[in-house]
């Protein structure tokens, strides 16, 4: 029997200063790829342009 693994995505959280979760932003390896950068680029991007906000990155 073969086993199927579960593709894991890196996802961006963006919560307000309550803490609330107001946007997600969902596979960021998909992002970079399509803007064709590093994943690390990707995520300095989403920080900068949420720097209002806090900005939180989740395996899942």
């Amino acid at each position: 029997m073969k086993m199927h693994r579960k593709q894991k995505h890196i996802t961006a959280l963006i919560k307000n200063d309550r803490g609330e979760i107001c946007h997600r932003i969902k596979d960021i390896v998909r992002m970079a790829l399509g803007r064709n950068e590093m994943v690390d680029d990707t995520k300095k991007y989403i920080v900068e342009n949420y720097k209002e906000y806090t900005v939180e990155f989740v395996l899942e």
